[in-house]
């Protein structure tokens, strides 16, 4: 596995975090994330990441999108290489709330097609319009 692109997505991923989280900084976030990527691999197959860590300061649940121009080996299940990441960060005190909404996205992506939509966006606002509620998930 090529680090030097895994560890560089979470840097960027922690830095646009940070810049919407002010009470945190983006090297916490950094090692939320790197620390539940050592326990286990965050790829659940299809091209998609789910990075998530859990840190004290924080209020609910946050998700971002990310999406990269080339995908990256990150030693998915599946062998394919990732390019949609749904990246969350929650409270260490909601666990159960944090999990419910992996569960949620993992169904999204089995019974949509939220991630050709991803894949096919250009601009945030396009991330964000093909990323709706879909009913029956």
């Amino acid at each position: 596995m090529d680090e030097t692109k895994k560890d560089a997505l979470f840097g960027q991923i922690s830095q646009c975090f940070a810049a919407t989280l002010p009470d945190l900084d983006s090297k916490e976030i950094l090692t939320a994330l790197q620390e539940r990527e050592l326990l286990q691999n965050t790829a659940v197959g299809r091209g998609l990441g789910l990075p998530h860590g859990t840190l004290q300061g924080i209020e609910g649940i946050r998700l971002g999108i990310f999406t990269t121009a080339e995908p990256i080996e990150y030693q998915a299940p599946d062998g394919n290489p990732v390019d949609v990441f749904f990246t969350t960060i929650s409270s260490i005190d909601n666990r159960e709330g944090h999990l419910e909404l992996l569960s949620w996205l993992a169904r999204l992506v089995v019974y949509t097609d939220v991630l050709e939509r991803m894949r096919a966006a250009q601009t945030p606002v396009e991330i964000m319009a093909g990323f709706k509620y879909f009913g029956g998930c």
